[in-house]
């Protein structure tokens, strides 16, 4: 049979196996690419295969009677999503639930954990106040940390992110930022500068993370415009939770008061307020510029919430109030027909028409001029809690 010739440029998919044979049953690890990055596949599916053994029957018999054990009390909800989490664990991992969420973890610090585990139910609190779901929260929310961020980007997180939240597979998937630096090599610690990954930055990647996994799962599988969505994520991730599981206030944002200052104050990279509103997702995540986008959102978000110049605007001061609840009504609207029988074409279509109609009504009769002077003035006399972490310049 012919075969259509593969256009110039175009790379070629192939696929590595490698199959073993233990006590007369055969098994194996397959895995496929694009010809340039064979070696890394290689790689992987070697490791993985290394892993890999016939199944005891006995132990997981015993295994699964533990975890039935686990949830006969009745105290959690999402029983079935949890055991299945649970039985799908890899070797080394554990798992912890908490009211809302299962925290699936390959680290070795117990305590950093169990933090994690108390502080995302004082996040959630905050979220639910600030945002109300349009219905039941039924779903269980899974969070998964990695040991190191090698091990996180083996497990798929995208390259120069410390974090994602997959709606696919419903994860908000991280890694131990202490252990990392354990890891790093001279090099990569020098490129932080003056800067140590310890804990706390393990916490700021949660707190921001998890508001995207909560926004989706209380609007209705559909994201706001990513102004909105990464802003309030970076505000988030300046939360101040207390030991007793209480959010008492919330800071700027340490990785992105620096450059948004430089941005406000010289220009640097500047996104107009217009511009950085109406942004849809590649011109946002544009590699070139993501920074300054995230920067401006943040920036944008911590003003509209902490000035007092926008506390006391009538109309400021409702800004993302409006883009909000217009957003979530205008998704409900449309999928009141379809219902629970919309297709996702017809959920990408109303995520599209909802956020096109929040902004429109959010910027109805906005002086957006007046709006960006005042927001640039705010930020370069923002007081800056780290000075000696920011780029001096000649």
């Amino acid at each position: 049979a012919s075969r259509t010739p593969r256009p110039v440029g175009v790379p070629r998919p192939v696929g590595y196996l490698i199959r073993k044979t233990v006590d007369h049953a055969t098994f194996g690890v397959f895995g496929f690419t694009f010809d340039a990055c064979l070696p890394l596949l290689q790689t992987q599916v070697t490791k993985v295969a290394g892993t890999l053994a016939p199944a005891n029957e006995g132990a997981a018999a015993r295994a699964l009677a533990a975890i039935d054990r686990l949830y006969a009390s009745g105290k959690y909800r999402a029983v079935a999503t949890r055991k299945k989490a649970r039985q799908d664990l890899a070797e080394g991992w554990k798992a912890l639930d908490t009211e809302n969420y299962l925290i699936v973890h390959h680290c070795r610090n117990e305590d950093l954990v169990r933090k994690i585990a108390r502080e995302i139910e004082a996040m959630r609190a905050l979220y639910t106040e600030l945002f109300p779901p349009s219905g039941a929260m039924d779903q269980l929310s899974v969070v998964r940390v990695c040991r190191t961020m090698d091990e996180y980007h083996q497990y798929g997180g995208p390259p120069n992110t410390g974090g994602y939240w997959h709606p696919g597979n419903e994860e908000l998937v991280f890694f131990d930022y202490t252990q990392t630096m354990k890891t790093m090599d001279s090099k990569a610690k020098r490129s932080l500068g003056n800067r140590k990954l310890t804990d706390e930055d393990t916490l700021l990647v949660l707190y921001h993370e998890a508001f995207h996994q909560y926004i989706y799962y209380a609007v209705g599988e559909v994201a706001p415009h990513d102004w909105f969505n990464e802003g309030y994520g970076d505000y988030f991730s300046g939360a101040d939770v207390s030991s007793g599981g209480k959010v008492t206030k919330v800071e700027p944002s340490s990785w992105r008061i620096h450059l948004a200052k430089d941005m406000c104050e010289y220009g640097e990279g500047f996104v107009p307020l217009a511009e950085l509103l109406r942004a849809e997702r590649a011109v946002f995540y544009n590699p070139a510029r993501i920074r300054f986008f995230y920067a401006g959102a943040w920036s944008f978000v911590y003003f509209l919430r902490t000035s007092k110049e926008v506390a006391a605007h009538p109309q400021w001061s409702q800004l993302l109030t409006v883009y909000f609840d217009t957003m979530k009504q205008t998704y409900q609207q449309l999928l009141a027909e379809p219902g629970a029988k919309a297709s996702l074409e017809q959920k990408q279509v109303a995520g599209f028409e909802a956020r096109k109609a929040a902004l429109t009504k959010m910027l109805a009769g906005l002086d957006l001029a007046a709006l960006e002077a005042a927001w640039r003035k705010y930020v370069v006399e923002m007081k800056d809690p780290w000075p000696d972490q920011r780029k001096k310049r000649k």
